[in-house]
């Protein structure tokens, strides 16, 4: 198996309810803090980061599959 942290999130906006679904990350992209802060801010809004990976983002094989954003500090 690939080696890859594998998530259970809720993936809908606005959900009724809480049901967990298998997220498998396929890429860590570490930002700086002020990068972060305004992704936190605005998750909806086009960033500089997330197009360039569309193609390991999807739902497929059971599972949604993205990229992780985080901040050391």
């Amino acid at each position: 198996m690939i080696n890859r942290l594998i998530l259970n999130a809720n993936m809908i906006c606005k959900s009724s309810g809480f049901k967990p679904q298998k997220c498998a990350v396929e890429k860590v992209i570490e930002v700086s803090d002020s990068e972060f802060k305004k992704f936190i801010e605005n998750p909806m809004k086009r960033n500089y980061y997330l197009p360039q990976y569309k193609d390991l983002m999807g739902y497929y094989d059971d599972s949604y599959h993205g990229v992780m954003l985080y901040n050391k500090t």
